[in-house]
């Protein structure tokens, strides 16, 4: 994560001064058309999630888990989570889930939200859905809205698009 700065609020509106991070965000990586080899995607998801467990560890949801918001760090190539506007903390959350009425602004990206996320419940697991999403784009080459469904479950069909060993999903 980058470090932050400052933090203040100016009328209605909320705004974070964080650390500038020299490099570029990983949709350069991940071209329509470009599939990345299983290897180079495994070590990809690890530096996400490796830059997730910081937020995590600090009962911060990141909520906008997408290429755009994560950044490979020029001096070293690590990943690092950029773009906190939609972040929301978990002592928040508990809160609010237990009052009879939650109003609460879904924010994210679609495609990278679970259900979960849509319906305005966050989980720090609504996280680990989005990096798997990232995952599926960086190994198929494919915009996620250009992957079928599966018309009962709503799982996105992207194993026939490349072949990958049972590590990678799970089994």
């Amino acid at each position: 994560m980058p470090r932050l700065f400052a933090h203040f609020e100016e009328g209605k509106e909320f705004y974070l001064v964080q650390e500038y991070i020299e490099g570029q965000d990983i949709s350069k990586e991940l071209t329509t058309g470009k599939k990345l080899i299983e290897f180079d995607t495994i070590s990809l998801l690890k530096g996400i999630l490796e830059a997730l467990t910081i937020a995590h560890e600090n009962n911060i949801i990141h909520r906008d888990i997408k290429p755009q918001n994560l950044m490979r760090r020029k001096s070293d190539s690590k990943i690092i989570l950029i773009d906190f506007g939609a972040v929301k903390e978990i002592e928040v959350l508990t809160i609010n889930q237990q009052s009879l009425t939650t109003i609460t602004v879904t924010l994210g990206t679609p495609g990278y939200m679970p259900s979960e996320q849509i319906n305005g419940r966050p989980k720090l697991s609504s996280d680990i859905y989005a990096v798997g999403i990232v995952g599926i784009k960086a190994l198929t080459g494919k915009e996620l809205k250009n992957l079928p469904r599966d018309k009962n479950t709503g799982n996105i069909i992207w194993r026939n698009e490349v072949k990958v060993s049972n590590r990678v999903v799970g089994k």
